[in-house]
């Protein structure tokens, strides 16, 4: 019990960091770059198998395409040519206490560049503001690549979500945010910028429960992406002799519009009822390269 109070009160620490990192990077942030690109489009399909323990194994398979035509596929011909990323994943989730619960996944991505393995435990808190559900998740990935070296990234987020009855059925909105952090296991070469934040992802989504087994969820990601990039050069030399700067280099934030679809099945066990409802804020556990 001593634990739990302990990381409740980090828990709470955790909300208010995120909070003034948040307001601190809207100033900072004005002023730097952006890059749109093109739209992506996932689809999930996923099964929840609650056991009598309160646990439940999820099996997930996504699949990635990008309406960019230019962009290449798994494949040069068929239908892995419409995909840049697809993956398979096997999960295990316990819940400890009402609110707390813990999980593990393992996961195998075929990529245009490069296939990569990720594996994942995470923390997670499921409090309460009024009657809507206020989650707060710690994750931890190790990525293995099949080329190149392997890598870690620790994954803050927070979600908020609520139940709506539609007669029978439910509604469950879904609103999220998500940090990366890379650490690559290298001393840091001080020559090289970096960013603090790598990556950030704030998701929209709503899930309907067409039966107790069967839940549908659209939703749609902002994903950035943080990073530098060196000063570019027409080829041409000024009147003073200095190559000619084409593009200034610097801060850069790639915007990712993602438009998703979940498939989720609830495989029911004892511990389960017409209320059960998937964990919408897993839409983000494997979320990857």
């Amino acid at each position: 019990m001593l634990l739990l109070k302990m990381l409740s009160v980090m828990n709470k620490k955790l909300v208010l960091v995120l909070g003034l990192w948040f307001l601190n990077v809207a100033f900072a942030e004005a002023q730097v770059k952006k890059v749109k690109s093109d739209p992506l489009i996932w689809t999930d399909l996923q099964a929840d198998f609650y056991l009598k323990n309160k646990g439940f194994f999820f099996f997930r398979n996504q699949w990635r395409h990008n309406t960019d035509s230019d962009f290449p596929g798994l494949k040069e011909s068929g239908a892995l040519s419409k995909f840049y990323q697809v993956y398979v994943l096997a999960g295990y989730e316990q819940r400890f206490t009402e609110k707390w619960s813990g999980s593990l996944f393992a996961r195998y991505t075929f990529d245009t560049f490069n296939d990569n393995q990720i594996y994942q435990a995470a923390l997670r808190h499921n409090g309460k503001i009024g009657e809507t559900s206020f989650i707060k998740r710690l994750a931890y990935d190790y990525i293995r690549p099949e080329f190149g070296d392997s890598r870690g990234r620790i994954r803050p987020s927070v979600a908020l979500e609520r139940n709506f009855k539609l007669g029978n059925h439910t509604l469950r909105p879904h609103l999220s945010y998500e940090l990366f952090f890379y650490q690559d296991f290298k001393e840091e070469d001080p020559l090289i910028e970096t960013r603090t934040v790598d990556r950030s992802r704030l998701r929209i989504a709503a899930s309907y429960k067409v039966t107790p087994y069967l839940w549908l969820t659209p939703y749609f990601t902002k994903q950035t992406e943080y990073y530098y990039v060196l000063d570019t050069f027409t080829g041409e030399d000024d009147d003073q002799g200095n190559p000619i700067i084409k593009e200034k280099g610097g801060k850069r934030n790639r915007i990712d519009p993602i438009f998703g679809f979940d498939i989720r099945f609830i495989i029911r066990g004892k511990n389960t009822s017409d209320e059960t409802v998937p964990q919408l804020s897993s839409l983000n556990d494997a979320a990857g390269n």
